[in-house]
């Protein structure tokens, strides 16, 4: 007989914990086991184990990591994750006060939007510098054609980090503020991302795209848009440009 083990998600497998009854022949290691079956019913058993999570209705914290199904690893137990728990994680949290989490992939080369999509020749709808989610509402009914390919810092940031419970449309491309407090609280943030065995995280020499276009009332180009940087603070680059994007939201 071949047991092949699986833990169930969120659980890991407690190494060489698995037994059976009537059996002294266990052979094989690891997720595989193999035994010579007796002329009789055996009991295989297995211990599995669970990381440390608080609910969902606990107070979120810096650096606190949200799993696809609601529950948080606080940053303190950042290193005590199982691997079922590493890959479903969602995101981290860099505002607390605001409840505020960034999505845990992070988007490279994605232009604000294409040239001659409906937001490339004005930036009336996205000047709320505070709230990217303002700046969302505002933004997408003038979004003539929603799609990867017209706006791909919005796609990203809207739709690529969806999973499990928050596979919703809560999502959105974070403002100048969200993403200067994002900048701030990036050692925490970057810990977490490390927790997570995640290279591409934040980076003060990588600029960001915020959700932001400069205010044609302050004399702005409307085929400008707003980027962040931990070092230089933040600045305007053509739409078209390539650059990281990020997606936030609150929790």
């Amino acid at each position: 007989m071949t047991l092949e083990i699986a833990a169930d998600k969120y659980y890991d497998y407690t190494a060489d914990s698995i037994s059976v009854t009537g059996v002294s022949n266990l052979g094989g290691s690891g997720l595989t086991r193999s035994f010579n079956m007796p002329a009789q019913n055996v009991t295989v058993s297995a211990t599995f184990f669970t990381g440390p999570t608080v609910a969902a209705t606990e107070a979120k914290e810096l650096g606190d990591i949200v799993l696809d199904n609601g529950l948080v690893v606080r940053y303190a137990d950042r290193d005590k994750m199982t691997a079922s728990q590493k890959s479903a994680a969602v995101a981290i949290i860099f505002d607390a006060a605001n409840k505020k989490g960034v999505g845990v992939k992070i988007g490279e080369d994605k232009k604000w939007c294409s040239d001659g999509a409906g937001l490339y020749n004005t930036n009336e709808y996205t000047v709320n510098t505070d709230d990217g989610a303002v700046n969302k509402s505002n933004a997408h009914p003038h979004m003539v054609v929603w799609s990867a390919g017209a706006y791909p810092a919005f796609w990203f940031a809207e739709v690529e980090n969806r999973k499990g419970i928050f596979n919703d449309d809560n999502w959105y491309l974070p403002a100048e503020k969200e993403l200067n407090t994002l900048y701030a609280n990036q050692e925490t943030v970057n810990n977490s991302f490390d927790a997570l065995g995640i290279t591409t995280k934040i980076n003060e020499l990588k600029w960001m795209w915020s959700s932001n276009g400069f205010a044609i009332s302050l004399g702005g180009n409307p085929n400008v848009a707003a980027f962040v940087n931990g070092s230089s603070g933040g600045g305007g680059v053509g739409k078209t440009t390539e650059l990281r994007a990020c997606s936030v939201r609150k929790f």
